[in-house]
């Protein structure tokens, strides 16, 4: 996932990069790739024998350098309808690549300056944080999870949306002023609120255990805001998008204009 990924431009702090990485892997491994400048989008797929049928672009947003770790994503993308045509052909060819044809799947990938494709991964299941089990559902209509069982069990999908499409959004909750603004948000136009998890209704226990966890292991940044650096000790990681769905923090919402959070972790809520 988004566990100490750090980008360098000096051959000098690889060694303190790759030691991080080592630190948080399970198979105590690193991956060392090429940076690729550009927008990051996932591409969210059901195939059935071979045919890939796309449901959904997703546009991600990031702290940007030098952790890029994910704020939230948004549905549908800001992708030009010549742009997404390029994309699908280069999407379905690695699909077929790699051999992934039945199943949902999620492709990351971002568009250079200079218009070109450029695939990060792929993997044969549904988009996490809420991408395959929320965001595609409310953005499109279509009932992922569905096609997803239906495929498992041998049956055609039906890509019949049950529900008009809509703008939908997902923020992610790191630091105090976060649960703050969330509030905020819910206080000022609870009709676009689609969801609070059940951990998130207990908001004075959240708001002490965040906290207990930013005196214990948060660091000021240079703007002087405590952020939470232990996503990887406490967010257990779950294949399961139904699962990772009560578990992570999320901001979901169909309209609107938001401001790009600074994230560093993930924690317990689910809102919409």
């Amino acid at each position: 996932g988004s566990r100490a990924i750090t980008k360098i431009t000096d051959f000098k702090d690889l060694p303190e990069a790759v030691r991080q990485a080592v630190g948080q892997s399970f198979e105590k491994k690193a991956i060392v790739e090429e940076y690729i400048e550009g927008n990051e989008y996932s591409y969210e797929t059901i195939s059935y024998r071979g045919k890939h049928t796309n449901l959904a672009v997703t546009k991600k947003y990031t702290t940007g350098a030098p952790h890029f770790i994910e704020t939230g994503h948004c549905e549908p993308s800001d992708l030009s309808k010549e742009m997404l045509q390029k994309v699908q052909k280069t999407m379905y060819a690695a699909l077929d690549a790699l051999q992934i044809t039945d199943g949902a799947s999620h492709g990351e990938f971002k568009i250079t300056p200079d218009g070109e494709v450029r695939i990060i991964e792929i993997g044969s299941r549904m988009g996490g944080d809420c991408i395959g089990s929320d965001l595609v559902p409310l953005s499109t209509g279509y009932d992922f999870m569905e096609m997803v069982i239906d495929v498992a069990c041998g049956k055609e999908p039906r890509i019949v949306p049950k529900s008009a499409p809509k703008e939908a959004r997902i923020h992610f909750l790191f630091t105090l002023d976060d649960v703050e603004k969330m509030k905020q948000y819910e206080k000022e136009h609870p009709e676009e609120i689609y969801r609070i998890s059940e951990l998130g209704k207990c908001r004075p226990c959240v708001r002490q255990f965040l906290q207990n966890r930013l005196l214990y292991h948060g660091k000021r940044s240079k703007g002087g805001k405590q952020h939470l650096m232990t996503k990887a000790k406490i967010l257990i990681l779950l294949s399961l998008s139904l699962v990772i769905q009560s578990l992570s923090s999320v901001f979901i919402k169909f309209a609107g204009q938001y401001e790009t959070l600074s994230r560093e972790f993930i924690i317990f809520y689910v809102l919409a």
